[in-house]
């Protein structure tokens, strides 16, 4: 599910816990959901350089990615939950 049928979600809502990993394009991090029907929930949150991902011409790229979490449901694949 995206952030539209959540609601009004931001990276404001989370607390980051700890770095899970690092890329070229952005890092990984271990996030704590402050309020809603899912605080305390955790989650692994994805933040990329928006800058360099047009840089390396990754951005149709990084799209489909998106376009397929937003999609998939399989049970060894990460499920997107949110999305802003």
């Amino acid at each position: 599910m995206n952030s539209q049928s959540k609601g009004n979600v931001s990276k404001h809502d989370f607390e980051i816990v700890s770095v899970l990993g690092q890329g070229a394009y952005g890092k990984v991090f271990l996030v704590r959901k402050k309020s809603g029907h899912d605080a305390g929930m955790t989650y692994a949150m994805k933040t990329l350089k928006k800058l360099e991902i047009m840089r390396l011409k990754q951005v149709e790229n990084t799209m489909t990615e998106r376009r397929i979490l937003e999609k998939i449901n399989h049970p060894f694949l990460i499920k997107m939950v949110y999305a802003f």
